[in-house]
């Protein structure tokens, strides 16, 4: 390769390891982004299951030490099965999230290994333009 080669090539190369850059820099702002995500919704529903206990232990609280019609078991067991699907609801989203995230981590890894390779083509394309600036030894 000549060193008008090299010279055309370069400003190609470092064009291709800004952009692999921009893009890594942006999978890793995505992945952040999904991270808190994932940790607001489990903080809210480690609030929900704490909110849960106290409203289940009023429940119990209400129907302790006395007799339950079937109408009254039957609104205690609606409000349980409404506590249960709220949580299961969360715990379904959250999930969603949690492999919305790994998805993200795969592809902030795929961006940053292009990066590296980008970087890796740049340095063998700078060591091989000092390699033809170099004069010949005749040792």
């Amino acid at each position: 390769m000549s060193r008008v080669d090299l010279d055309a090539l370069a400003p190609i190369r470092r064009h291709r390891e800004a952009q692999a850059e921009r893009a890594w820099r942006q999978q890793r702002e995505l992945l952040r982004e999904r991270e808190a995500a994932a940790a607001a919704a489990r903080a809210q529903m480690q609030a929900t299951r704490e909110q849960q206990a106290v409203q289940r232990e009023a429940l119990y609280g209400e129907h302790r030490g006395r007799a339950l019609s079937v109408c009254e078991l039957n609104a205690w067991n609606t409000q349980e099965r409404r506590l249960i699907g709220e949580l299961a609801e969360q715990a379904r989203a959250l999930q969603a999230l949690d492999d919305e995230q790994a998805q993200q981590a795969r592809h902030t890894a795929a961006a940053q290994q292009r990066l590296q390779g980008r970087r890796r083509d740049l340095e063998k394309l700078s060591a091989m333009m000092e390699y033809l600036v170099e004069p010949p030894s005749d040792e």
